[in-house]
């Protein structure tokens, strides 16, 4: 994931090692992390959802659903707790507090 400037310049990397996939989604209130839909592996790995340091990449996982697609679709308003699609064959709505991925 590589973050550049709106007025330009040149692009940070901001992850590092294995990603295969790594799609941006959601900026938290302070501008601190992204949340992201990624995968660290090639091959049939699920994705996850992840947040990212925009200080210093370190990803933190989110999700853990082996066989499940998921999507970061949005935070609460106080920050506590993301929303995310979860969908075998049909799209939900979960919500989870970001403290614990629960």
């Amino acid at each position: 994931m590589f973050l550049i400037n709106a007025t330009g310049g040149e692009p940070t990397q901001l992850t590092h090692g294995a990603w295969t996939e790594m799609i941006p989604r959601i900026w938290s209130a302070d501008g601190k992390t992204i949340y992201a839909r990624g995968r660290k592996t090639a091959g049939l790995d699920p994705y996850n959802i992840w947040a990212v340091s925009v200080a210093d990449g370190s990803a933190q996982l989110l999700s853990d659903f082996r066989s499940r697609s998921k999507q970061p679709y949005d935070l609460s308003s106080d920050g506590k707790q993301f929303y995310f699609l979860l969908w075998e064959t049909a799209g939900d709505l979960w919500v989870a507090e970001l403290s614990s991925g629960k």
